[in-house]
């Protein structure tokens, strides 16, 4: 399901904490050809209100010397900017799909990247990139912190493939079909 061969050139690596925006740019480039560079949608996304809180969608880190020093992207927010590029988007988790009418669970993924969507999604970054768990919850449980592009799942393989600005080796990452479900589930499956 998919084509992350295809979507993989639309991969960058960010260099501040943007993940969501960056997911933002390269399903941009997905959906019309052209991806804003992370300057560009920085910039856009600085200038857009927020429809989570007050104050704009992002806000840049104030040291640049630490790339965490900002506020970040709610997931909340990337259907306004995504409109800012003519890009229609629907925000859904497992728990509102029958309002949403955004298909949940791995076979809502194949079914919307069979249709040639584009996916954004929340997980637990230091999960799929087997790191110690550094966000939980109040009962110690892996909370949600990061925003990849879902480019496609290979059945055969057992294997689901991301384009994930916060690493390096992000380009057409592929991940253990296992490990993205748990890290997935860590956000609702938003």
């Amino acid at each position: 399901y998919g084509d992350p061969t295809a979507a993989a050139k639309f991969w960058r690596h960010q260099q501040y904490d943007d993940c969501s925006i960056m997911s933002a740019a390269d399903v941009i480039g997905q959906v019309t050809g052209h991806e804003p560079s992370e300057h560009a949608i920085i910039k856009k996304a600085q200038n857009t209100p927020s429809a989570s809180h007050s104050g704009s969608i992002y806000i840049k880190p104030a040291d640049k010397n630490d790339p965490n020093a900002g506020m970040g992207t709610m997931m909340t927010d990337l259907p306004t900017l995504l409109k800012e590029y003519n890009v229609n988007a629907v925000i859904s988790n497992k728990d509102i799909t029958a309002k949403t009418g955004v298909p949940a669970g791995i076979e809502g993924l194949e079914q919307l990247l069979s249709g040639g969507r584009k996916v954004i999604i929340s997980v637990n970054a230091e999960m799929i990139w087997h790191k110690p768990i550094e966000n939980k919850d109040k009962n110690g449980n892996p909370r949600s912190d990061h925003a990849v592009v879902v480019t496609g799942i290979d059945t055969a393989n057992n294997v689901v493939h991301l384009n994930d600005s916060g690493t390096e080796k992000g380009r057409d990452e592929q991940i253990p079909m296992a490990l993205f479900m748990q890290s997935w589930n860590t956000s609702n499956q938003l």
